[in-house]
């Protein structure tokens, strides 16, 4: 099965932190907009929202719990 990419806006401009989980099943991100964002890799489904973050996100880090 071939990979599809395409573009997809996680965050508004400004700086976006990332991350991946250490088993590389998840991708994390983090913006401007206060929104952290959980994608499974691999999949086109949309991503898992958590919309109740602190404010300037600096840097991410990511367990598999």
């Amino acid at each position: 099965m071939q990979q599809r990419v395409r573009g997809r806006p996680a965050h508004p401009n400004g700086p976006t932190c990332l991350t991946y989980t250490p088993d590389g099943t998840k991708l994390v991100t983090a913006g401007s907009n206060n929104v952290i964002r959980v994608y499974t890799t691999g999949s086109d489904g949309e991503p898992t929202n958590i919309d109740d973050c602190t404010e300037n996100n600096t840097a991410l880090a990511a367990t598999v719990e």
